[in-house]
């Protein structure tokens, strides 16, 4: 399914799979919104995507992805969602092999995002993620060229194998996140490339049962 700047328009309760590519909408209409999904988690009216063979949700511009199950996308550079530009809020996201790749100016907000073979969430260009659930991935959050002004903020992080916050080349303000690193991690809780740079740390919680709760490059 591929819409190309449909303006405002409700793609919901629908099932999505056996494609190629799952949903692909593009919204460029000034002053319009293209939802697929719905926000109201109580109408169960979320649409669910599995089993496609490409990324199962794209969505580009004025778009919001909202209260989807979205899983079963396991090639080398598949995602549940890609976002760019829009919004991914309320959704389930697990067994691919990217939970949530989110690019420009990006807002993910309030998934619950887990048990994918790479990234939780792989963020690149000043996204903000707020207030996900993070968990059973091999990395949390992947941080990539993130701005200064970009915030990681009131996320549950937990029990991914790698890292559970990886920055790389980023800046960005690491806030009020809850992070839990396993036993038998093979990195560190939170680390930070040497080629990161102005990254805030600000009243995080850390619980670290193996390695270290934070590690900066030198």
């Amino acid at each position: 399914i591929r819409l190309s700047n449909p303006g405002d328009v409700t793609f919901e309760a629908n099932e999505v799979y056996g494609n190629s590519a799952g949903i692909q909408v593009y919204n460029n209409v000034s002053d319009t919104t293209a939802i697929i999904g719905s926000e109201d988690l109580a109408l169960n009216r979320g649409n669910k995507v599995y089993n496609n063979t490409d990324t199962g949700i794209t969505a580009s511009a004025n778009v919001l992805v909202a209260g989807n199950t979205v899983y079963g996308h396991g090639g080398s550079y598949d995602a549940g969602i890609s976002i760019t530009g829009g919004t991914a809020r309320y959704n389930v996201v697990y067994g691919n092999t990217t939970g949530i790749r989110a690019y420009n100016n990006s807002l993910v907000e309030q998934n619950r995002i887990y048990d994918n073979t790479a990234q939780g969430i792989y963020a690149q260009y000043n996204n903000d993620i707020i207030g996900n659930v993070i968990y059973s991935n091999s990395i949390g959050v992947d941080l990539y060229l993130q701005l200064d002004s970009s915030q990681i903020r009131n996320n549950l992080i937990y029990d991914n194998s790698t890292q559970q916050i990886f920055a790389r080349s980023s800046a960005a303000q690491i806030i009020n996140n809850t992070i839990v690193h396993p036993g038998g991690a093979s990195g560190d809780a939170l680390r930070i490339q040497s080629n990161s740079h102005d990254v805030e740390l600000r009243n995080n919680i850390f619980w670290v049962e193996s390695r270290h709760a934070i590690s900066v490059g030198s």
